[in-house]
């Protein structure tokens, strides 16, 4: 991946030909998201500008998943489900299976929280808690590893929404770490990515996401954590869009 320095600096022809690759190629780009309601996320943003054509599926049991060899790349988000989570076990499997399929057909893959999970548990990793039960709820400060320095070229605020987190796979490269969740972000093969952070999450989105918390704790305790939550995005959004803008670039360019 490039640094920073040549996504902003690069010409307006960097980014013409990353537009141009997918118009040219017609590629279809799956989002596979765990609730429905909200949309325009950056990543979602970034491909329709970028000419992809997207489709987007919301996969509760995983029963609707389609062949993933109709697409040029997909991306995994989060949500609420945890893998060691019973209820969520047959659900979850067939996800896993479309993943295998992925991975096995080499197709480009981003996954984002419980996506990165799903993928690193495809890969043979295990996804748990903390001993001490410690769980991530805000912005965060992700910092690269010497191999991530063009994945990510310096660090950056995310938000986190997580309690449980993965080990880095075998075969994998570790890019970004924390003081929290010390594996923040992987790569296996040179397309296939996982990150525990949230880069996708805009204002708009984020405040579907508090109203559904709020709508089913039906408590005030976290009040103040959302309000800060809100405020951090507004605080992060440059240096988020302009990770995202970065990673999205090199990831298609891959």
């Amino acid at each position: 991946m490039h640094a920073y320095e040549n996504t902003s600096c690069a010409s307006n022809d960097d980014q013409w030909l990353s537009s141009r690759r997918l118009v040219a190629n017609q590629e279809r780009c799956l989002l596979i998201k765990h609730s429905d309601g909200w949309q325009n996320d950056r990543c979602e943003s970034w491909l329709r500008k970028h000419g992809g054509k997207v489709e987007t599926v919301i996969c509760h049991d995983g029963t609707n998943l389609p062949d993933p060899s109709h697409y040029s790349r997909v991306i995994l988000y989060g949500g609420q489900a945890c893998i060691s989570d019973a209820d969520y076990k047959s659900s979850l499997q067939l996800e896993m299976h479309f993943i295998e399929s992925v991975i096995k057909n080499n197709i480009p893959c981003f996954g984002i929280c419980l996506g990165a999970q799903l993928i690193a548990h495809v890969l043979g990793a295990s996804v748990k808690r903390l001993p001490c039960g410690t769980t991530e709820f805000g912005y965060s400060r992700i910092t690269p590893t010497d191999e991530g320095k063009s994945f990510m070229p310096q660090p950056c605020n995310m938000l986190q929404w997580h309690c449980e987190g993965f080990d880095l796979p075998g075969g994998c490269v570790k890019l970004a770490s924390n003081d929290v969740f010390p594996n923040q972000a992987f790569r296996y093969n040179q397309h296939t990515y996982g990150v525990q952070f949230h880069p996708e999450v805009t204002g708009d989105v984020l405040a579907v996401w508090h109203r559904r918390k709020s709508s089913a704790t039906h408590v005030s305790s976290h009040e103040l954590d959302l309000k800060r939550q809100l405020r951090d995005c507004k605080r992060y959004a440059h240096e988020n869009e302009r990770w995202l803008n970065h990673f999205m670039d090199n990831w298609v360019s891959s």
